[in-house]
Order: structure tokens, then sequence, then C-alpha cells
């Protein structure tokens, strides 16, 4: 349906080439029903800018957003008009007003063909053509509105995306090169375009021809010029298609560093499954990925420069992701990495992480081996371990192994630490050799086989005898692949997340219970000599338009302007999200304007805001030791100095951070700890150190020790 000029048009326009997007594209231009394109990376947004950018009567392709106050009189214009139009961010109900332009309910009224629209009729200018994009990644239509339009789902695909990264690579190593093939692809296009409009021609002038063809010297004329033309276009294409050959030979030498791409960019956008603040845009994602391949350590041997790329990539990928992510997700995103790495190399399959995810479906327990030890393992786990056996090839001897040998494996099963040790009388190195995994290396070189079980596989069998030790089984897995830093999450500094922010980027705090970022902001303003630039609104009940008009003065004045808790106004979010969105390409913003949000994690935070910003999460340290490290940490010579009593300044600084540690760790064990919640957080910190100072500072040489305790402590 869709010929291969018009393709080829569709992919310089940045329609991807996959079949999908190729799908999505004949949809969309040949669909009866106006399309409503399900949109989260903004691929068909961008398409149908170029591909309508010169579209309509007046060439002017016509841009909106549902909420737009505008809203009629701009369809309205656009309809008489013939010019394109596209409304962007479509949430999951339409406007009724639109009713009668998604039926398409054209009239002819006296020859003119109308529609109604509002409390007008407008004529309709046959050249009109509408488009709605969506940035939900999964939303829910009514059927009312499914029947009207054609929903299409534009959402970026693995091959789709390999392609795209894959051409930044080359743009970025192979510049030449990426400009000989674009160069190629608009020759082709254009000869190929030449070759259909003399085919084009020659048909017409056949089917208007009268008489005796052959008397026809227009006709014949036109034939003898366009088989010369054709000639030389289709010896010009030829030679074209061997030059793109080689130069897409040329640039699939980088394709696995494309595909280490998609793989990451996949995982992170999975992570909003598990929060719904874990939104990263594929925009952000990209610039993520230019960065390393422009600063990665350089090599003119191609192998060592591709594991420099996809190592670089990958860790700061990691690495800026993690910063948005709490603590305890930290190590299921690095364990997805490395599945999604041996899944997309074929070393994990789809049974095998289904058992690990899901555990037994549905079963067929007629050929089960007795559970030889019922208080080893229970019954439940008996099952997943036959299930295990069944569809592991590599595990199929499993259960009888267990049977046969069970004080051996109860004794494993006993150990403090058993994913750190060898399954018991080394079964992975018993099995025949048919069903032992060979190391690749190994396979090359003709060495016989001789590896052991996949961690992967040690940890199937973890779920099944020892599921405590998953977690930790995990964590390992990651250590031994990917490798150990992929385990240590180090805390970001304020001073790296703002010089990723801009004027128009925002920085998100993530928060949780008993943090509050507000006193580390100002510590930094303080020390960016920002302090007073610094404006602070709690948002609630009525305070939407106070934050609106400091944020507006912010861009003029340049202002650093801190909203806390955007959770407490769900109805302002709309009106958040604005405001954002606005700020992008606004050259009238101050460069040194900053937006600095707070949050709980919340479903109706808007996700175009959490998609562009810069996230970071706060969260109190785990554990005494860490809480007390973290607050010692933060203090400087300065504030270890200000005192005119040093000494009893100092031990008190200690003693204060101590109890701080103390009553945020004993929030973990509920009313056992606190009989009721309370919320301690670095703010109490805060004021408790002002209060010391000022009673170390009185004039009284005794140092107040009861006021102390009973102000700070009670």
């Amino acid at each position: 349906m869709g010929n291969p000029v018009q393709v080829r048009e569709w992919n310089l326009q940045g329609l991807p080439s996959d079949s999908v997007s190729l799908d999505n594209g004949v949809l969309v231009t040949r669909g009866k029903r106006w399309p409503l394109m399900i949109d989260p990376q903004e691929q068909a947004n961008k398409w149908i800018k170029k591909k309508e950018g010169g579209g309509g009567s007046s060439g002017q392709l016509q841009l909106l957003k549902l909420g737009n106050p505008k809203l009629l009189l701009i369809v309205e214009n656009a309809i008489r008009m013939g010019n394109p139009l596209l409304i962007e961010d479509i949430g999951e109900t339409l406007d009724p007003s639109l009713e009668p332009v998604l039926q398409k309910a054209v009239f002819n009224n006296n020859g003119r063909l109308q529609i109604h629209l509002g409390d007008s009729d407008v004529d309709y200018n046959p050249d009109f053509r509408f488009y709605m994009t969506t940035k939900l990644p999964n939303p829910h239509y009514y059927p009312e509105v499914c029947i009207k339009v054609t929903v299409i789902n534009f959402t970026v695909t693995f091959e789709g995306l390999g392609e795209q990264l894959l051409t930044l690579v080359v743009e970025s190593e192979l510049p030449e090169v990426m400009r000989r093939k674009t160069e190629l692809m608009m020759q082709l296009d254009k000869d190929k375009k030449t070759l259909q409009g003399l085919e084009d021609e020659i048909l017409r002038l056949l089917s208007e021809s009268q008489g005796n063809i052959l008397d026809d010297e227009v006709l014949i004329s036109t034939l003898q010029q366009s088989k010369v033309t054709a000639k030389e276009i289709e010896e010009r294409v030829a030679d074209a298609e061997v030059t793109k050959i080689e130069i897409e030979a040329a640039c699939n030498k980088y394709l696995s560093v494309s595909e280490r791409g998609s793989i990451l960019y996949f995982v992170v956008a999975d992570l909003a499954n598990i929060d719904p603040m874990y939104q990263f845009s594929l925009f952000y994602f990209v610039r993520m990925f230019l960065y390393t391949i422009h600063n990665a350590e350089k090599s003119d041997d191609l192998d060592t420069r591709l594991k420099t790329l996809i190592t670089d990539v990958t860790e700061y990928v990691f690495k800026l992701v993690c910063r948005g992510l709490f603590e305890v997700h930290k190590l299921i995103f690095s364990f997805l990495i490395q599945t999604q790495i041996d899944r997309h190399a074929g070393r994990i399959d789809n049974a095998e992480w289904g058992l690990l995810l899901r555990g037994v479906g549905i079963q067929d327990v007629s050929g089960r081996p007795g559970n030889p030890d019922i208080d080893l393992i229970p019954d439940k786990q008996w099952q997943l371990l036959y299930a295990v056996q069944q569809q592991v090839p590599q595990l199929r001897d499993i259960c009888g192994h267990v049977t046969k040998n069970i004080d051996a494996w109860r004794h494993w099963c006993c150990e403090e630490n058993p994913h750190l040790v060898d399954l018991p009388l080394n079964y992975e190195k018993t099995r025949p050799p048919e069903e032992t995994e060979v190391d690749e290396e190994k396979k090359e070189e003709g060495q016989p086989k001789a590896t052991t079980l996949s961690y992967f596989r040690k940890l199937l069998l973890l779920k099944c005898l020892t599921p405590e030790k998953v977690l930790f089984g995990a964590a390992e897995y990651v250590k031994r692949t990917l490798g150990e830093k992929y385990c240590i999450f180090a805390t970001p500094m304020m001073e790296e997340v703002f010089a990723d922010s801009s004027h128009t980027t925002p920085i998100i705090f993530v928060l949780s219970t008993g943090a509050d970022p507000t006193q580390m902001l100002l510590r930094f303003a303080a020390a960016e000599d920002c302090e007073s630039n610094l404006h602070i609104i709690s948002l609630g009940q009525g305070q939407g338009p106070r934050a609106q008009k400091l944020m507006e003065r912010g861009y003029q004045e340049g202002l650093w302007v801190l909203l806390q808790n955007c959770h407490l106004a769900k109805s302002w979010m709309p009106t958040l999200q604005r405001l954002v969105e606005a700020m992008e390409g606004n050259a009238l913003i101050s460069q040194q304007f900053r937006l600095f949000l707070t949050s709980m994690p919340a479903d109706y935070f808007p996700v175009p805001i959490l998609q562009i910003s810069v996230k970071l999460t706060t969260e109190p340290p785990k554990g005494l030791r860490a809480n007390v490290k973290r607050s010692l940490i933060a203090l400087d010579d300065e504030t270890l100095n200000k005192s005119r009593k040093a000494s009893a300044w100092r031990r008190l600084q200690f003693s204060l951070k101590l109890f701080h540690a103390v009553i945020q760790e004993r929030r973990k064990f509920g009313p056992l700890g606190w009989n009721i919640r309370y919320e301690f957080n670095d703010s109490d910190l805060e004021t408790s150190t002002v209060i010391l100072h000022n009673m170390l500072e009185l004039e009284d040489p005794q140092i107040p020790w009861d006021t102390i305790s009973f102000v700070v402590g009670q």
C-alpha cells in the first residue's frame, strides 16, 4: 500500500524504517478515519511536522494543544484554508466540540462543501488533514472514541531505535561515510521519483492517444527520450545500490553499540512499571548516549573502540538513571540491564526468564518424583524445581540428583551464603557433554567443553531451594557479569545534578518519608552565592497562583524557584505542566533561572515534566552508621569553628548527629519504635543545630544542659 518511492521519502522525513513504523505510516496516510497516534517518544510527532511542514494551501502546519482556549477558531481556520492540523498531547478524553471533525460530517450546501463546527457552518477544503498525538504510553480510550479515529501505536521498537542510534554513532565516528550515505539516499530518492514520473507520463500519453500510436510523434518522441533517461537513471541506481551495500557494511561495524543502546533504553523505559516517577524521555536518553559517544576515550583499533563505547554508554546511563531511583530499586535496575543483555544474546531464554519472575504456571504433575525432604524443600518449591527440570535442558536431571544426594544438598541449602558456594558434588561439572554450556572463546579454539553452569541458572536453583537468598544471588550475578561497580551506589552530588540542569530543564527531588532536600539546596545555594536568589513556596490549597507569579517573575529576573510538595497540589499540576512546557524554546527566559520541584511519588504527576527533568531521589540513609556518616560528611570547617566553646560545640555536634540517626532508625520498627508516626527529617536536625549554637553563645559560661535536653530531645 506504500510504494517504495513514498516509503523512502517517509524515511528521509524521519519515520523509522522498521516494518512496524512503515505499517503505521501506511495507516496514517491511507486510513479512512483521522489518526490518533500513541507516541510516548514523539517520533510520530516529529515525522508529521516534517511531512506536513509544506502541506496545505498556505503551506502551514497548524499546531495546538487540546486545552488551547482558541481551539475552535484554529480548527475552523485550518478546515477553511485546507491546512494540515496537528493536536498534540491528547489525553484519554477528546473535546466534544471536535465531534463533527472526527466523524467527517461534511455536507453539500448549494454546491459548497461545509461542516458544522460550533455554532456555524464552515467551508470545508478537501486538502484539510487532521492528526492527533498523545504522549501517554498506555492510554485507555473508551469504545466511542476508538470507533471515530484510527488508533495507531507509534511506540518505538527495538529495531527502529537501533537504526536511529546506529545513525548517531556513525555520524560521530564516520562522518564522511554518513555524509555519503545521506547524499546517496537523496539521489536514489530523486532518481526513483524521476523514473516513476516517466512511467506515469508514458501511461498518460498512451491512455490519451487516439488512432494509430505509431503516428503520434509526441508520444514516440517522449518514449525515445524516456528510454534514454531511464537507462541512465537505472545505471546510476544500480551503481548506487552497490555503493549503498558497501556503506551499510561500514556502518554495521558499530551495530553492537547501537544494540547496547537499545537494550538500555528499553530497560530504562520499563522502570516506569516500578514507580510512576521513573519516567525518562527518548530525547533525554539520546542526549546521554551522544554525550558518551563524544567523550569516550579514542582508539585507532576498532575492537578496542567498540568495547570502550559499549562500556562507557552502559556506565553513564546507569549512573545518571540511578540518581533518580530509590535505593531499593537500584539493584533491580542493574539486574535488569544484565538479564536483558543476556536475553538479547540468547544466553537466557523466555522459559527461564518466566520461571524466575512468575514461577510455576499450570503444570502436569503426573510424572513428578516425590519430595525427598519436605521440611527442607516445601512442596511449592519442589514443584518449581520440577518445572525447572522440565523447561531448562541444562537442568533436566536436577530432581533426581537432589533426591539421590539429599544430604549434600541439605548442607548446601544450610550454608550462610549458598550463592557464593559451588553446587553439591560439582553438579555442574558432572553433566553429559551435550548438556554443558560452551564458552564461546573455547568453542572458537576447538577446545573441549568444560565450562560450568551459568550463574543465572544457579539463580534459578536458589529460587527453588533457598528463595530467601535470591536477592543476594542477583547481586552476585550482577557483580560477576557487569562488575562490582554496578552493585555500589554512590550518593550523587548536588553540583553534578545542577550541572545537568538548565533554565528550561527543571530538577525534581523525589521525596521519601523522613527526607527533606531543602537544607541541602540552601547549602548549595549559599556555596554558589545565590542564597538570596532562592525563593521557596510550599504548594497546597490556594498556593497555585502565587507559584505561577513567582515562576513568571523568575523567568525575567533569573531567580531560583523551589516549589515544595507538588503532590499536595493535584489540581494545579496541569497548570504546572503548561508552564514548564512553555519554557522550552522561550528566548525571554533568563539563562540563570532554575526551577526545583519536590514531590512524593504520585501517578498524577505530569509525565512530560518527569521526562524532561533531572531527577534526584532523597531518602534517609539505611542503618545507624550510614546515617551518622552522612551527617558528619555534611559538616564543613566553617561550621565546626563557628562557636567560641569549640570543644563542647564539636562534641555536641557528634551527639546531635547520633541522636538524630537513632530517632530516624526507630521508625523502622513501627509502633515498637514510636507509638505515633513522627516525620523526623533533616529540617529538625538543622533547627536543633541552630538552637545548640545559640545556647552555647550565651554570656553564661555554664552550658544550660537541662534546657538543651528539653528543647532538642523532648
